[in-house]
């Protein structure tokens, strides 16, 4: 069963989430289930679970936040079980925050909302994909890794914005892999009503 934490933090984007991972793997015969990050000490036995997707989040991986200590421990239980793992932006960064320390994640001199361009390596998590155009909304990001972490994906604004760890099944990515077309438009629309002077 798959152990998805969403962490974000307005419920429309929760439930935005939520309604992504529903449109992905509703269809599939995967079992999964969907567990708030504020609520995650309620889970008791992590050893059900086979593969771990950590969301992107309003919250700052490089602050302290309520449910620290249980992500950690969760993050800690699946790479020394050699489980897979999937860090999505917020995720991306608090997967290096535990793997490598806070001091690698810091405000992005060049935040990204909307569409970007990104260069990939060949890597399983790519396999198919050529010349991709990604959903991304970040205003930190995470740097100076060390040989543990294999960079698999960069663009002008980000020099890290996928990685593998020590070739085990874990990675992470900046930019969001669950959001299409119209979702990124929803969240540019929202940005803009928030900050009449946002620019894509």
């Amino acid at each position: 069963m798959i152990l998805i934490l969403n962490c974000l933090l307005e419920e429309k984007s929760v439930n935005d989430f939520n309604k992504a991972m529903k449109r992905h793997l509703g269809n599939l015969p995967i079992k999964y289930e969907i567990i708030r990050a504020r609520e995650i000490d309620k889970i008791s036995d992590l050893s059900e679970y086979t593969h771990l997707i950590i969301s992107g989040s309003g919250a700052s991986a490089a602050e302290e936040n309520p449910w620290d200590s249980s992500l950690e421990r969760i993050i800690i239980y699946f790479v020394e079980n050699r489980k897979p793992i999937l860090g999505i932006c917020y995720g991306h960064q608090f997967l290096v925050r535990v793997l490598a320390g806070m001091d690698h994640v810091r405000k992005a001199k060049n935040g990204e909302i909307g569409f970007a361009s990104i260069e990939i390596d060949e890597n399983e998590i790519f396999n198919g994909i050529v010349d991709p155009v990604f959903s991304v909304a970040h205003y930190e990001e995470v740097f100076n890794l060390n040989e543990d972490f294999k960079i698999i994906a960069r663009n002008k604004n980000a020099k890290v914005h996928a990685f593998q760890y020590k070739n085990l099944p874990i990675w992470g990515t900046q930019f969001h892999p669950e959001y299409g077309l119209e979702d990124t438009k929803d969240n540019i629309n929202e940005y803009r009503e928030k900050n009449p002077d946002f620019e894509k």
